[in-house]
């Protein structure tokens, strides 16, 4: 009840401030003035914005109230207004509502001297610019300010207010419609109500322009996957009604802009039925934007599909570009024929000259290619989904979770996809179809993070792979899950090599996190370095690569200077002397050691050596370089890529191009999808 008492004080406020702004910048645009202007609409419509300025603050406090509840979760605090100031003291949201009721106060007394003094241009341009700064300070709280971005926030702004000059400057189209046409003959008055809907409508154009290009933005910003969001969220479908809404309205209106507004000056569509057609339009248009603006209010009331989650995928299957075009067979032969079938269609004009068919019948045929071309394109990018598909994981993508899929795979799934993944257990002979290749096929790529925990939960009876979902844990399959995908990004890192490839960071090698404890007692996690510097991450043998170590600490001013850390972590259980330890100048980890070596170590493959049989082969020493973005760019094995980075200028040459680069993807994420 809470909720629904919510959106409808949202709605009364966001339709009423719209108005407020639309309205008299109508008036303004029309040059109204009440001695030349007889049309009593325009004078009903002015006589109601000093009680729609009423409605705002009230409505307004309603809002307040029914925040203060659902932010509670105590309905008990809708009645009380000492919770309201609790609300306004503590959270932004009640500090940029205060702001609003303030400013919606002062609006109220000016519309009361706008309305009451004599006509005059200027008081009804103050008027609109008084209520969008109002309307527009709501871009402060909500979803726009939990972003967290100044460029959301004011994408916002300008959104709202745009939407009002269209939607509030709708009451006063129709006053003048219901107000033309009284005499026979155009006069004076008839011509300067035309003249303001031509103003009008030039003006309405680009202004939706604004609102559709702004509303993409945000539409973007708030869902993730865009697809999977709107179609399964309530967010997503609420936000889905909103643009059909806004599809048809914008039919309605370039059908008035464009067919009714040209002749509406001739008098041959002055007619009683030509004026109510165009009054019935644009009346109808009202009605499906105050239903839109509706939506809107709900939106601002509902979870955004980014943050919402998709717990259970209501379809058997979905729509995917990235997971088909280079993974199913005929995906692309099939796409290419439906461009081939929507250009044909769209060539009708062109190809129906030729034929000797009825227009109609040459449009039912484009019509009927049309609905080919969408139902192939959709048919090839479609792959089979489970209700997990688009669940997120609750475990982060890093070195302990990592290892401990290490771990959990080695008890559970060895015997069957054998010691590397590779689906060469020793099991395999008798099971009835061979399990998958996890590490060297794409399947990270084509399937979602969901779909590897739905089938370790509920596994693959029919293939001999048993259910997982009472054996382990949640976290133990997300566990499992992050491991499959550590697996997956390291055998596509065989392409790195000591030389970094400048502006090039893949997605797919973003560097796991992990946390450490240092020889000083210093705790710190890959992350503390994002942003600011590159990592060099030695993973060493002792003594073996005494020699290295020791280059890099007289290296290590010089290293720091380019902004670069190194951080050098031991593989197996040999480790230097406690004296040698403590002259080191650079991080040596004590503390986490075992999990981050036997993460990385997954990144020792190359396209020389991928190393894909029995348990593998760990290096004595590798080497990798992490830019401040979160992304491996570059690896050093010693033992095949020779010098490498023991040659100082080779090594600075590589940090110097990783410094001087932008962000060219976004940082690395902390889980995976």
């Amino acid at each position: 009840m809470i909720d629904f008492f919510g959106v409808a004080a949202r709605w009364l406020e966001l339709a009423a401030n719209m108005v407020l702004v639309g309205s008299p910048l109508f008036l303004f645009l029309a040059r109204y003035d009440r001695t030349v202007f007889r049309n009593p609409w325009l004078t009903r419509l002015e006589g109601a914005l000093p009680w729609l300025a009423v409605l705002l603050p009230v409505a307004l406090v309603a809002s307040l109230a029914a925040s203060t509840a659902q932010i509670t979760g105590d309905p008990g605090t809708f009645w009380q207004p000492g919770a309201w100031l609790d609300l306004i003291r503590n959270l932004q949201l009640g500090k940029v509502w205060l702001i609003r009721e303030l400013m919606a106060v002062v609006l109220l007394g000016l519309t009361l001297y706008v309305v009451r003094a004599p006509s005059a241009q200027w008081r009804y341009l103050a008027h609109a610019l008084c209520a969008g700064l109002t309307l527009a300070i709501s871009s402060f709280a909500g979803h726009p300010a939990a972003e967290g971005s100044l460029l959301t926030m004011a994408t916002f702004g300008v959104h709202v207010v745009f939407a009002s000059v269209w939607f509030g400057g709708l009451p006063a189209f129709l006053a003048i419609l219901y107000g033309a046409g009284r005499e026979p003959e155009i006069g004076s008055e008839d011509r300067a109500g035309i003249a303001a809907l031509h103003r009008f409508s030039a003006m309405a154009l680009p202004a939706m322009t604004f609102v559709v290009a702004t509303g993409v933005l945000l539409g973007d910003s708030q869902i993730a996957p865009i697809y999977a969001a709107l179609v399964a969220t309530r967010y997503g479908w609420l936000l889905t009604g909103k643009v059909l809404l806004l599809v048809i309205i914008l039919v309605i209106a370039a059908r008035v802009r464009f067919t009714w507004l040209p002749s509406f000056e001739t008098r041959g569509y002055r007619t009683e039925v030509g004026i109510k057609s165009m009054r019935r339009l644009v009346l109808i248009e009202f009605g499906l934007a105050t239903l839109l603006v509706l939506l809107a209010a709900a939106l601002a009331s509902t979870l955004p599909g980014k943050h919402a989650g998709i717990e259970n995928w209501p379809y058997p299957f979905r729509f995917s570009f990235a997971a088909t075009w280079d993974f199913q067979m005929w995906t692309q032969t099939q796409l290419i024929a439906s461009g081939i079938f929507l250009m044909l269609a769209l060539a009708y004009p062109v190809w129906g000259k030729f034929l000797p068919w009825s227009l109609s019948k040459t449009r039912g045929i484009a019509i009927a290619l049309v609905c080919s071309a969408t139902g192939l394109a959709l048919y090839a990018v479609s792959i089979v989904a489970n209700p997990y598909t688009y669940r997120p994981t609750t475990v982060a993508f890093d070195a302990i979770s990592i290892d401990r899929g290490t771990t959990l795979f080695a008890e559970n799934c060895v015997a069957c996809h054998g010691l590397q993944g590779k689906g060469d257990g020793p099991l395999v002979g008798s099971l009835p179809k061979k399990p998958i290749d996890l590490l060297t096929e794409p399947h990270t790529k084509q399937h979602t993070v969901g779909d590897f925990y739905y089938w370790i939960s509920t596994g693959f009876p029919e293939f001999g792979m048993p259910p997982f979902g009472d054996r382990l844990s949640e976290d133990d399959r997300w566990d499992l899950v992050n491991y499959i995908h550590a697996m997956s990004r390291g055998y596509e890192s065989r392409p790195l090599r000591p030389q970094v490839v400048p502006e090039k960071p893949s997605q797919n090698l973003g560097a796991p996190d992990f946390s450490l404890v240092t020889q000083t007692g210093a705790s710190a996690t890959l992350k503390d370095y994002r942003g600011t510097k590159t990592v060099l991450l030695v993973l060493f043998s002792w003594p073996e690569s005494k020699t290295r170590l020791e280059q890099l600490a007289q290296e290590y001013p010089a290293l720091q200077g380019t902004n670069t850390e190194v951080i050098a972590v031991p593989l197996g259980a040999g480790f230097p002397d406690k004296h040698w330890l403590d002259s080191l100048p650079y991080p040596l980890v004590v503390q986490g050691a075992s999990e981050i070596a036997r993460t990385y170590v997954g990144f020792r493959r190359t396209i020389a050596d991928p190393d894909l049989f029995g348990a593998g082969k760990v290096p004595t020493h590798l080497e990798l370089m992490v830019d401040r973005f979160g992304y491996l760019r570059a690896r050093w094995l010693p033992q095949q890529d020779g010098p490498g980075w023991s040659d100082k200028d080779f090594l600075f040459a590589q940090l110097r191009q990783l410094q001087k680069e932008k962000e060219i993807l976004p940082p690395a994420e902390d889980h995976v999808h």
